[in-house]
């Protein structure tokens, strides 16, 4: 399946391939999540809706904790974020460009349980991941110029 040239924009919707059945037969088909500009990225403190893990695909995010601790995240980064209670935590873009992140809900603990069935398994989630957010920031990156 041949993909149009990035028009140097930023994108408004995130557009894959999906791989989906009928319940008999296995079908190739296109998905489409809109996108949307959040504005200047400065968040006082707030909480984990729920927890997730947070893929960074672009610039620098600043993140303190209620002790004060920073820790600054970049491009290929991911978080596993479980702070739904509590204080929270604030976030700030540090260079200006914007966020641009993939966020993965996770079920609650007390709801299921993650199951992996061997390392090998746990490997390959972690680097898809990693190389999945890589590939996505390197094709923002383009929309950037």
């Amino acid at each position: 399946m041949e993909h149009p040239p990035n028009s140097g924009d930023d994108p408004d919707a995130w557009r894959m391939i999906r791989l989906y059945d009928d319940g008999k037969e296995s079908f190739w088909g296109e998905a489409s999540f809109p996108l949307k500009p959040g504005g200047t990225y400065d968040f006082p403190w707030h909480n984990a809706p729920r927890r997730q893990i947070i893929v960074c695909l672009n610039s620098k995010t600043e993140v303190t904790t209620g002790r004060g601790e920073k820790r600054t995240f970049g491009t290929g980064d991911c978080v596993l974020a479980e702070d739904t209670q509590g204080q929270g935590h604030c976030t700030r873009c540090t260079d200006g460009e914007g966020r641009w992140s993939i966020f993965l809900s996770l079920p609650d603990e007390d709801d299921a349980v993650v199951r992996l069935p061997d390392r090998r398994v746990a490997c390959a989630f972690v680097l898809g991941v990693t190389v999945g957010s890589l590939a996505a920031a390197t094709a923002l990156g383009r929309h950037r110029g």
